[in-house]
């Protein structure tokens, strides 16, 4: 049974509605801002890809934001180029605020003669290729190894890493932690806390397609073998990157960013490879099912000509929250030109999806559901003349008294955590514990989610 507590529930898939009229689930898309960061320095160039951010001002990469002293830090794979570095390497660039990032000298390795560089690792059993961090929120964690990290790609083998600062890096263990795989991808690894293990998603071929495996692990060293995730019913795509994390607003529900490629596409006859691609968005709420909802793209290549080239649109693990109603994403764009940079698009907070209804109005009504709070509080945006209205319901369908649609205040406006309210009254503490259905109208309005609070 579904559960709406203090966590906020997004509309990601089918889950929610029992029957609707005139109101669809809709996928939003992030908008463009600036150039986040370009890989213009001579150890990186227009190969550059496979970024990392992580917020570790909050202790986490998961997006959470103290509103204090942010400090975001950006990974990504630069290609050595014409210097004296062999190879590829990995990279980092910081910024206190997740707009603009700046390259940081750590003094570890030569490039160009000289040490003054930002490189953090390089040469080692190809790890550069595909280096993939994130923060240990393993409550066991040391702090010598709070800072995780996998990479790998060549001869099958995958490599586990450790850090205290996430600057200065050694093997977490001798030989290859993960061996069946591709790899040839951005690998990516995190501590779930909603189950209490590791978990890996990495790149996979089934049916001649690009795909993702799931591996978990206790103790970051050993792992379970591969799972194919399942996307449900529809024709394979070829999904290159998968970029899951734990949302950091609902850690038991996951979201990923995969870049999507069509290898035999092209746009110019005159590239040296084939191949175009955008991003999509994925969801599950146990990490291993993510039914395909949305085939459209997530993030499209626009009207810029050189995103129309092979293995643009790469999405960065990770996104972090830049303002109490910002989302940031970053994606590679220009892949393979001379300008290629890291691009910041935004959304609103939860704002993936919605419930959406137009004019002259529709409405639904959910599955039935478990109510945790004592007040019932939306993320809605509506028109100057559009209107949000939510009554409940028991199991059957029937309006409960003092909660029903004509009861409920009309609620219009843009906020994210709108609390809701029927004849002037919030409170909800009788139907807390209770199991209800709730009855949605919706005119030229979103609801992007629903959270059920204490207060």
């Amino acid at each position: 049974m579904l559960t709406l507590s203090s966590r906020p529930y997004l509309f990601v898939d089918d889950e929610f509605i029992d029957t609707a009229d005139s109101v669809r689930i809709e996928l939003h898309h992030p908008v463009r801002r600036v150039v986040a960061f370009s890989f213009d320095a001579p150890w990186e160039g227009p190969s550059s890809t496979y970024c990392t951010v992580l917020n570790i001002a909050a202790g986490s990469d998961t997006g959470a934001c103290p509103f204090e002293q942010p400090q975001y830090r950006l990974y990504y794979r630069g290609m050595a180029g014409d210097t004296d570095l062999v190879g590829e390497c990995t990279c980092v660039a910081e910024s206190e605020d997740g707009v603009t990032f700046r390259r940081r000298n750590t003094w570890k390795f030569p490039a160009c003669g000289s040490t003054a560089n930002n490189i953090i690792w390089a040469g080692q059993n190809d790890i550069s290729h595909n280096f993939a961090p994130f923060v240990d929120t393993n409550p066991s964690c040391a702090p010598e190894v709070r800072f995780k990290a996998i990479g790998g790609v060549s001869r099958h083998k995958v490599f586990a890493l450790a850090s205290p600062d996430g600057l200065d890096w050694h093997l977490f263990h001798d030989g290859p932690v993960l061996t069946e795989g591709d790899f040839d991808s951005l690998n990516v690894a995190f501590w779930d806390d909603a189950n209490g293990r590791y978990v890996a998603y990495v790149r996979k071929s089934h049916a001649g397609f690009r795909s993702i495996d799931r591996c978990t692990s206790e103790d970051f060293i050993h792992w379970s073998k591969p799972e194919p995730l399942d996307f449900g019913p529809g024709e394979p795509e070829h999904l290159y990157t998968n970029a899951i994390r734990p949302y950091a607003r609902n850690s038991g529900l996951y979201l990923g960013f995969p870049m999507r490629f069509f290898p035999h596409r092209t746009r110019f006859d005159s590239v040296a490879e084939k191949g175009v691609s955008d991003a999509v968005l994925i969801a599950s709420r146990d990490g291993l099912h993510f039914p395909r909802h949305f085939r459209e793209a997530f993030v499209r290549p626009g009207l810029d000509q050189r995103n129309w080239t092979q293995r643009n649109l790469i999405t960065a693990a990770g996104m972090i929250q830049t303002s109490p109603s910002e989302l940031s994403l970053y994606w590679v764009e220009h892949y393979d030109h001379h300008d290629c940079n890291l691009m910041r698009g935004t959304l609103r907070v939860d704002g993936f999806t919605s419930l959406h209804g137009g004019v002259p109005g529709g409405s639904a009504v959910s599955r039935p559901l478990k109510l945790e709070g004592t007040a019932l509080r939306a993320n809605l945006s509506t028109s100057a003349g559009g209107s949000v209205k939510i009554g409940l319901c028991d199991e059957t369908g029937k309006p409960l008294e003092g909660f029903s649609i004509e009861d409920c205040d009309d609620l219009f406006g843009d906020d994210l955590a709108r609390t809701v309210s029927w004849r002037g009254s919030p409170d909800l503490s009788r139907l807390k514990g209770a199991t209800v259905r709730l009855h949605l109208n919706l005119t030229d309005a979103d609801v992007y989610s629903l959270a059920a609070v204490d207060g």
